[in-house]
């Protein structure tokens, strides 16, 4: 496994609102954060390949479209070197013109492989990267299986989103029910949907560090239950 990627210095901060609450809720909010449940998958959080899950070798959107584009102004420049070719050789325009579209349409040939032109997509480049893609795709679809498994991952971080509320934008909650269904894999579509997932990873980090300095400085539960209690009886 790759490490994870640097994430900013997190200071111990305290889920403040939610132990501010009745202590049912109080009470619950604690018990999810010492959990071992979140426990373990933090740990897995931590050993997850973030080189695969960021998709930086997958050709991103803005590329095929280039690549598209690409081959399509070399099919239409090769048709039309051909037929004025062939409009030279049947006396339409000077032999001389006809020798000149001929090496034109060779190295305009010699063009459709990216070796020709190292610093510019050759005319082949967008099946090539297609390709790639949907091969890059079923091995990142093939990962993200196994992390999730047969009980869904990353809907067991959610108690992190007391520490950091990024995790509870919308797009990130659907992700989440979708993995606590066992359904994730159907929503994992397209390129869009890899990165929110990969996203949602990298805020789960950020929160985690939180967390973790938090218990550092908390380690035992009966005692934020005793300061709360405490406070409450001050106010």
């Amino acid at each position: 496994m790759t490490n994870n990627p640097s994430q900013p210095e997190s200071a111990a901060t305290a889920p403040d609102a939610a132990l501010n609450e009745s202590s049912t809720t109080k009470s619950a909010v604690i018990a999810e954060l010492y959990d071992d449940g979140l426990n373990d998958a933090c740990h897995i959080l931590k050993q997850l390949d973030y080189d695969l899950l960021s998709m930086k070798q997958i050709p991103s959107d803005q590329v095929l479209e280039k690549a598209k584009n690409i081959r399509v102004i070399w099919f239409i420049s090769c048709y039309s070197l051909t037929v004025l070719f062939l409009l030279s050789l049947l006396g339409f325009f000077p032999w001389w013109t006809g020798g000149l579209f001929g090496i034109g349409l060779f190295l305009l040939s010699l063009t459709y492989v990216d070796s020709f032109l190292p610093s510019q997509l050759g005319a082949n480049s967008f099946s090539l990267l297609t390709a790639k893609r949907e091969q890059l795709e079923l091995e990142l679809k093939k990962y993200i299986t196994t992390i999730e498994g047969s009980l869904g991952f990353i809907h067991l971080l959610q108690p992190l989103s007391y520490f950091n509320k990024n995790m509870e934008k919308h797009y990130f909650i659907r992700l989440c029910n979708a993995s606590q269904q066992h359904k994730l894999m159907k929503h994992l579509t397209n390129y869009r949907e890899f990165q929110l997932y990969y996203q949602y990873l990298i805020e789960a980090l950020t929160a985690n560090e939180k967390r973790e300095a938090w218990i550092k400085a908390h380690p035992n539960p009966d005692d934020i239950q005793a300061e709360q209690t405490d406070k409450t009886e001050a106010a």
